[in-house]
Protein backbone atom coordinates (compact mmCIF):
# COMPACT_ATOMS: atom_id res chain seq x y z
CA UNK A 1 0.00 0.00 0.00
CA UNK A 2 1.06 3.50 -0.67
CA UNK A 3 3.09 5.09 2.42
CA UNK A 4 0.93 8.80 1.48
CA UNK A 5 -2.55 6.78 1.45
CA UNK A 6 -1.73 5.01 4.96
CA UNK A 7 -0.67 8.42 6.46
CA UNK A 8 -3.92 10.07 4.72
CA UNK A 9 -6.03 7.59 6.61
CA UNK A 10 -3.93 7.73 9.62
CA UNK A 11 -4.55 11.75 9.48
CA UNK A 12 -8.23 11.18 9.09
CA UNK A 13 -8.65 9.12 12.15
CA UNK A 14 -7.28 10.90 14.07
CA UNK A 15 -8.80 14.10 13.14
CA UNK A 16 -12.11 12.36 13.65
CA UNK A 17 -11.37 11.46 17.08
CA UNK A 18 -10.47 14.68 18.38
CA UNK A 19 -14.01 16.26 16.57
CA UNK A 20 -15.47 13.31 18.77
CA UNK A 21 -13.82 13.59 21.63
CA UNK A 22 -15.11 17.52 21.41
CA UNK A 23 -18.79 16.91 20.72
CA UNK A 24 -18.32 14.48 24.11
CA UNK A 25 -16.85 16.90 26.15
CA UNK A 26 -19.43 19.15 24.94
CA UNK A 27 -22.55 17.36 25.57
CA UNK A 28 -21.57 15.63 29.11
CA UNK A 29 -18.75 17.79 30.73
CA UNK A 30 -17.43 21.07 30.96
CA UNK A 31 -15.54 22.84 28.54
CA UNK A 32 -11.54 22.73 29.45
CA UNK A 33 -10.24 25.95 31.63
CA UNK A 34 -8.25 26.69 28.18
CA UNK A 35 -11.67 27.15 26.20
CA UNK A 36 -13.74 28.43 29.28
CA UNK A 37 -13.26 32.79 29.68
CA UNK A 38 -12.70 33.22 33.34
CA UNK A 39 -11.90 36.36 35.32
CA UNK A 40 -9.38 36.16 38.50
CA UNK A 41 -10.51 36.96 41.91
CA UNK A 42 -8.56 37.10 45.12
CA UNK A 43 -10.09 35.86 48.41
CA UNK A 44 -8.65 36.03 51.91
CA UNK A 45 -9.51 33.73 54.75
CA UNK A 46 -8.56 33.18 57.99
CA UNK A 47 -8.06 29.23 57.05
CA UNK A 48 -9.02 27.17 53.98
CA UNK A 49 -9.76 23.79 55.21
CA UNK A 50 -10.82 21.28 52.82
CA UNK A 51 -9.91 23.52 49.94
CA UNK A 52 -7.37 22.59 47.51
CA UNK A 53 -6.99 22.68 43.64
CA UNK A 54 -10.67 22.79 41.52
CA UNK A 55 -12.41 23.26 44.45
CA UNK A 56 -16.06 24.28 43.36
CA UNK A 57 -17.36 27.81 43.41
CA UNK A 58 -20.78 28.55 43.92
CA UNK A 59 -23.57 31.06 43.94
CA UNK A 60 -27.35 30.69 45.05
CA UNK A 61 -26.63 26.94 44.54
CA UNK A 62 -25.09 27.32 40.49
CA UNK A 63 -21.73 26.39 39.42
CA UNK A 64 -19.89 30.08 38.89
CA UNK A 65 -16.11 29.07 39.08
CA UNK A 66 -13.68 26.84 40.43
CA UNK A 67 -10.53 27.31 42.81
CA UNK A 68 -7.48 27.63 40.76
CA UNK A 69 -4.80 28.15 43.59
CA UNK A 70 -4.13 28.30 47.39
CA UNK A 71 -1.51 29.82 49.00
CA UNK A 72 -0.10 31.71 52.13
CA UNK A 73 -0.51 35.05 52.68
CA UNK A 74 2.07 37.62 53.61
CA UNK A 75 0.03 39.01 56.88
CA UNK A 76 -1.22 35.82 57.75
CA UNK A 77 -4.36 33.38 56.53
CA UNK A 78 -4.76 32.18 53.03
CA UNK A 79 -5.25 33.28 49.75
CA UNK A 80 -7.80 31.39 47.57
CA UNK A 81 -7.14 32.17 43.89
CA UNK A 82 -10.85 31.85 42.10
CA UNK A 83 -11.13 31.53 38.27
CA UNK A 84 -14.54 32.69 37.76
CA UNK A 85 -16.30 32.37 34.81
CA UNK A 86 -16.66 35.79 33.05
CA UNK A 87 -20.77 35.72 32.06
CA UNK A 88 -20.69 34.69 36.35
CA UNK A 89 -21.06 38.20 38.02
CA UNK A 90 -20.32 38.11 41.71
CA UNK A 91 -20.72 41.67 43.81
CA UNK A 92 -19.14 43.71 46.60
CA UNK A 93 -22.28 42.95 48.40
CA UNK A 94 -21.70 39.41 48.30
CA UNK A 95 -19.65 37.46 51.08
CA UNK A 96 -17.33 34.20 50.41
CA UNK A 97 -17.82 31.69 53.30
CA UNK A 98 -16.24 27.96 53.23
CA UNK A 99 -18.71 25.28 54.26
CA UNK A 100 -18.03 21.75 54.47
CA UNK A 101 -20.81 18.81 55.05
CA UNK A 102 -22.05 17.45 58.32
CA UNK A 103 -19.52 14.48 57.53
CA UNK A 104 -16.40 16.15 56.70
CA UNK A 105 -16.40 15.91 52.98
CA UNK A 106 -14.92 18.49 50.48
CA UNK A 107 -15.62 21.63 51.16
CA UNK A 108 -17.48 24.52 48.83
CA UNK A 109 -16.68 28.10 48.29
CA UNK A 110 -20.02 29.47 48.45
CA UNK A 111 -21.37 33.43 47.48
CA UNK A 112 -24.12 34.78 49.66
CA UNK A 113 -25.56 38.15 50.21
CA UNK A 114 -24.27 39.96 52.92
CA UNK A 115 -26.11 41.41 56.09
CA UNK A 116 -24.09 45.00 55.90
CA UNK A 117 -25.93 47.43 53.96
CA UNK A 118 -22.99 49.34 53.43
CA UNK A 119 -21.45 47.49 50.94
CA UNK A 120 -21.75 48.83 47.44
CA UNK A 121 -24.02 46.91 44.59
CA UNK A 122 -21.36 46.55 41.99
CA UNK A 123 -19.65 43.93 40.23
CA UNK A 124 -16.08 42.40 41.33
CA UNK A 125 -13.53 43.98 39.15
CA UNK A 126 -10.93 41.14 37.88
CA UNK A 127 -7.69 41.01 40.20
CA UNK A 128 -9.84 42.57 43.00
CA UNK A 129 -9.23 41.23 46.58
CA UNK A 130 -12.44 40.43 48.93
CA UNK A 131 -12.38 38.99 52.24
CA UNK A 132 -14.16 35.54 52.97
CA UNK A 133 -15.28 33.73 55.82
CA UNK A 134 -14.77 30.13 57.23
CA UNK A 135 -18.25 28.74 59.04
CA UNK A 136 -17.54 26.58 61.71
CA UNK A 137 -17.20 22.95 61.32
CA UNK A 138 -20.16 20.63 62.55
CA UNK A 139 -18.37 18.03 64.12
CA UNK A 140 -16.56 20.30 65.76
CA UNK A 141 -19.53 22.51 67.20
CA UNK A 142 -21.03 19.06 68.24
CA UNK A 143 -17.83 18.05 70.01
CA UNK A 144 -17.99 21.26 72.03
CA UNK A 145 -21.47 20.46 72.98
CA UNK A 146 -20.68 17.71 74.43
CA UNK A 147 -18.36 18.76 77.07
CA UNK A 148 -20.96 21.51 77.46
CA UNK A 149 -23.60 19.06 77.69
CA UNK A 150 -21.67 17.06 79.93
CA UNK A 151 -21.39 19.57 82.35
CA UNK A 152 -24.93 20.55 82.30
CA UNK A 153 -25.71 17.00 82.82
CA UNK A 154 -23.51 16.55 85.96
CA UNK A 155 -24.97 20.01 87.66
CA UNK A 156 -28.39 18.78 87.02
CA UNK A 157 -27.30 15.59 88.87
CA UNK A 158 -25.48 17.63 91.58
CA UNK A 159 -28.95 20.09 92.24
CA UNK A 160 -31.25 17.36 91.51
CA UNK A 161 -29.17 15.50 94.86
CA UNK A 162 -29.42 19.14 96.82
CA UNK A 163 -33.63 19.37 95.98
CA UNK A 164 -33.70 15.70 97.42
CA UNK A 165 -31.94 16.18 100.65
CA UNK A 166 -33.82 19.67 100.80
CA UNK A 167 -37.21 17.75 100.23
CA UNK A 168 -35.94 15.13 102.70
CA UNK A 169 -35.11 18.02 105.51
CA UNK A 170 -38.43 19.64 104.97
CA UNK A 171 -40.30 16.18 105.55
CA UNK A 172 -38.67 15.74 108.37
CA UNK A 173 -39.28 19.69 109.62
CA UNK A 174 -43.05 18.96 109.13
CA UNK A 175 -43.63 16.04 110.71
CA UNK A 176 -41.85 17.38 113.95
CA UNK A 177 -43.41 20.12 114.01
CA UNK A 178 -47.07 19.71 112.40
CA UNK A 179 -48.09 23.16 113.69
CA UNK A 180 -44.95 24.98 112.02
CA UNK A 181 -45.63 23.32 108.72
CA UNK A 182 -49.46 24.20 108.81
CA UNK A 183 -48.33 27.98 109.23
CA UNK A 184 -45.80 27.27 106.25
CA UNK A 185 -48.26 25.92 104.11
CA UNK A 186 -51.22 28.83 104.71
CA UNK A 187 -48.07 31.47 103.98
CA UNK A 188 -47.22 29.57 100.96
CA UNK A 189 -50.85 29.53 100.04
CA UNK A 190 -50.75 33.23 99.97
CA UNK A 191 -47.64 33.55 97.92
CA UNK A 192 -49.34 31.62 95.21
CA UNK A 193 -52.24 33.99 95.23
CA UNK A 194 -49.93 36.60 94.90
CA UNK A 195 -47.45 34.91 92.50
CA UNK A 196 -51.13 34.19 90.47
CA UNK A 197 -52.05 38.20 90.58
CA UNK A 198 -48.88 39.13 89.71
CA UNK A 199 -49.35 36.84 86.62
CA UNK A 200 -52.78 38.47 85.65
CA UNK A 201 -51.50 41.49 85.62
CA UNK A 202 -47.84 40.66 83.74
CA UNK A 203 -51.00 39.22 81.38
CA UNK A 204 -52.92 42.64 81.27
CA UNK A 205 -49.36 43.97 80.51
CA UNK A 206 -48.20 41.85 77.85
CA UNK A 207 -51.27 41.46 76.08
CA UNK A 208 -50.61 44.81 74.30
CA UNK A 209 -50.35 44.73 70.63
CA UNK A 210 -47.91 47.17 70.95
CA UNK A 211 -46.31 45.87 73.81
CA UNK A 212 -45.69 42.56 72.05
CA UNK A 213 -44.16 43.87 68.99
CA UNK A 214 -41.83 45.63 70.79
CA UNK A 215 -40.85 42.98 72.80
CA UNK A 216 -40.95 40.51 69.34
CA UNK A 217 -38.32 43.51 67.88
CA UNK A 218 -36.13 43.05 71.16
CA UNK A 219 -36.13 39.69 70.97
CA UNK A 220 -35.13 39.93 67.30
CA UNK A 221 -31.85 42.00 68.45
CA UNK A 222 -30.88 39.41 71.11
CA UNK A 223 -28.75 37.31 68.64
CA UNK A 224 -27.05 40.40 67.20
CA UNK A 225 -26.16 41.70 70.86
CA UNK A 226 -24.92 38.47 72.17
CA UNK A 227 -23.09 38.80 68.60
CA UNK A 228 -21.66 41.48 69.63
CA UNK A 229 -20.83 40.69 72.94
CA UNK A 230 -19.00 37.70 72.26
CA UNK A 231 -16.81 40.02 69.44
CA UNK A 232 -16.15 42.42 72.29
CA UNK A 233 -15.27 39.65 75.10
CA UNK A 234 -12.79 38.01 72.33
CA UNK A 235 -10.94 41.32 72.14
CA UNK A 236 -11.14 41.95 75.83
CA UNK A 237 -9.24 38.93 75.87
CA UNK A 238 -6.94 39.72 73.07
CA UNK A 239 -6.19 43.12 75.34
CA UNK A 240 -5.56 40.83 78.03
CA UNK A 241 -3.09 38.59 77.04
CA UNK A 242 -1.36 40.84 75.19
CA UNK A 243 -0.90 43.13 78.67
CA UNK A 244 -0.05 39.89 80.39
CA UNK A 245 2.82 39.42 77.72
CA UNK A 246 4.07 42.89 78.02
CA UNK A 247 3.80 42.71 81.93
CA UNK A 248 6.19 39.18 81.42
CA UNK A 249 8.35 41.17 79.18
CA UNK A 250 8.67 43.78 81.49
CA UNK A 251 9.65 41.86 84.42
CA UNK A 252 12.03 39.97 82.22
CA UNK A 253 13.79 43.18 81.91
CA UNK A 254 13.79 44.53 85.12
CA UNK A 255 14.67 41.77 87.37
CA UNK A 256 18.30 41.82 86.08
CA UNK A 257 18.24 45.69 86.64
CA UNK A 258 17.06 44.95 89.89
CA UNK A 259 19.70 42.34 90.95
CA UNK A 260 22.57 44.24 89.37
CA UNK A 261 21.27 48.16 89.93
CA UNK A 262 24.00 48.79 91.93
CA UNK A 263 27.04 47.43 89.92
CA UNK A 264 25.66 49.57 87.07
CA UNK A 265 24.85 52.61 88.38
CA UNK A 266 28.80 52.25 89.93
CA UNK A 267 29.48 51.36 86.25
CA UNK A 268 27.46 54.37 84.54
CA UNK A 269 29.09 57.02 87.25
CA UNK A 270 32.81 55.70 86.51
CA UNK A 271 31.98 55.78 82.68
CA UNK A 272 30.69 59.46 83.49
CA UNK A 273 33.74 60.33 85.18
CA UNK A 274 35.86 58.87 82.28
CA UNK A 275 34.23 60.89 79.90
CA UNK A 276 34.58 64.01 81.74
CA UNK A 277 38.33 63.59 82.26
CA UNK A 278 38.35 62.87 78.54
CA UNK A 279 36.90 65.51 77.47
CA UNK A 280 38.83 67.74 80.05
CA UNK A 281 42.16 66.01 77.98
CA UNK A 282 40.34 66.68 74.28
CA UNK A 283 39.66 70.76 75.39
CA UNK A 284 43.44 71.10 76.68
CA UNK A 285 44.93 69.32 73.58
CA UNK A 286 42.56 71.78 71.38
CA UNK A 287 43.77 74.15 72.89
CA UNK A 288 47.47 73.63 72.91
CA UNK A 289 46.53 72.97 68.82
CA UNK A 290 45.34 76.08 68.35
CA UNK A 291 48.43 78.01 70.19
CA UNK A 292 49.92 80.24 67.97
CA UNK A 293 53.76 79.34 69.50
CA UNK A 294 52.56 75.02 68.76
CA UNK A 295 53.72 72.96 65.52
CA UNK A 296 49.92 72.97 64.29
CA UNK A 297 49.76 76.84 65.45
CA UNK A 298 53.42 77.36 63.18
CA UNK A 299 52.02 75.82 60.42
CA UNK A 300 48.42 77.40 59.75
CA UNK A 301 49.62 80.87 60.54
CA UNK A 302 53.38 81.07 59.60
CA UNK A 303 53.81 81.20 55.51
CA UNK A 304 57.31 81.12 55.41
CA UNK A 305 57.43 77.52 57.06
CA UNK A 306 54.53 76.46 54.97
CA UNK A 307 56.98 77.65 51.86
CA UNK A 308 59.81 75.85 53.47
CA UNK A 309 57.72 73.02 53.60
CA UNK A 310 56.87 73.03 50.41
CA UNK A 311 60.14 73.61 48.38
CA UNK A 312 61.68 70.70 51.07
CA UNK A 313 59.06 68.14 49.05
CA UNK A 314 59.64 69.46 45.70
CA UNK A 315 63.65 68.60 46.41
CA UNK A 316 62.79 65.13 47.67
CA UNK A 317 61.11 64.39 44.60
CA UNK A 318 63.75 65.79 42.30
CA UNK A 319 66.19 63.86 44.46
CA UNK A 320 64.21 60.79 43.90
CA UNK A 321 64.14 61.21 39.99
CA UNK A 322 67.89 61.93 39.89
CA UNK A 323 68.16 58.44 42.19
CA UNK A 324 66.28 55.92 39.70
CA UNK A 325 69.06 56.05 36.93
CA UNK A 326 71.86 55.16 39.83
CA UNK A 327 69.34 52.34 40.70
CA UNK A 328 68.72 50.89 37.63
CA UNK A 329 72.79 51.08 36.83
CA UNK A 330 73.22 49.58 40.33
CA UNK A 331 70.56 46.97 39.21
CA UNK A 332 72.14 45.97 36.16
CA UNK A 333 75.58 45.85 37.81
CA UNK A 334 73.98 43.32 40.60
CA UNK A 335 72.54 41.38 37.41
CA UNK A 336 75.95 41.02 35.40
CA UNK A 337 77.77 40.04 38.56
CA UNK A 338 75.29 37.64 39.02
CA UNK A 339 75.74 35.81 35.39
CA UNK A 340 79.42 36.23 35.26
CA UNK A 341 80.94 36.52 39.06
CA UNK A 342 84.67 35.43 36.96
CA UNK A 343 84.58 39.44 36.59
CA UNK A 344 85.81 40.04 39.94
CA UNK A 345 88.63 37.97 40.23
CA UNK A 346 91.92 37.68 38.07
CA UNK A 347 90.31 35.42 35.07
CA UNK A 348 87.58 38.32 34.70
CA UNK A 349 91.03 40.90 34.31
CA UNK A 350 92.93 38.64 31.66
CA UNK A 351 89.62 37.41 29.70
CA UNK A 352 87.60 39.99 29.03
CA UNK A 353 83.61 39.54 28.58
CA UNK A 354 81.65 41.13 26.24
CA UNK A 355 79.06 42.11 29.35
CA UNK A 356 76.33 41.69 26.96
CA UNK A 357 73.23 39.69 28.77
Amino acid sequence: MDERIVQFRVGVMVLATIIVAGILVVLFGELPPLITETNTIYVHFPSAPGVSRDTPVRKSGILIGRVAEVTFAKAGGVIVTVALQRNKVVRKNDVCRIQRSLLGGDAVLDFVPSNDKNLPNKPVKNGELLVGMVESDPLTVITQLQGDLSVAIRSIAVTSDEVGTLAGRMTDMIESNAEQGGRIINKAEKVIDGVQLAVDSINQVVGDDQLKKDLSQALQRVPDLLTQMEETFSKLQGTIDSADRNFHNLEGLTEPLGREGEKLVGSIDRAVGNLDVLLSDLTEFSGRLSRPEGTLGQLLNNPDLYQNLTKAAANVEQLTRELRPIVRDARAFSDKIARHPEVLGVRGAIQRSSGIK
